[in-house]
């Protein structure tokens, strides 16, 4: 695997979905990136939205963690990655739909 992406989320159900729709829809390869979002704790309804994403996607994880804050969610989506490469982005931006390896 070449690339896993990290994502720490706390209460993002407004804007996760664009987040991954952005990454999952890309001109990436599903099979050389891995999506990793960790909830530090959220307390909305974004884990269930990710969590449906994970159903339908092989190639993201979610990880759970209490509120510890999103460097240490980061950290341990780092720990947990499996690609050569790490990108971290937030939960609220998104991709360019060209985005390539």
């Amino acid at each position: 695997m070449k690339l896993s992406i990290i994502i720490p989320m706390y209460n993002a159900e407004k804007y996760i979905a664009d987040c991954l729709d952005s990454i999952l829809y890309s001109d990436l390869p599903k099979d050389e990136y891995e999506v990793i979002i960790i909830n530090d704790g959220s307390t909305d309804k974004g884990p269930e939205i990710v969590k449906d994403y994970v159903a339908q996607n092989e190639n993201c994880r979610y990880l759970t963690q209490e509120n510890k804050g999103q460097s240490v969610a980061r950290n341990y989506g780092i720990r947990e990655a499996k690609g050569e490469y790490i990108w971290c982005i937030d939960s609220d931006d998104y991709t360019d739909s060209k985005f390539k390896l």
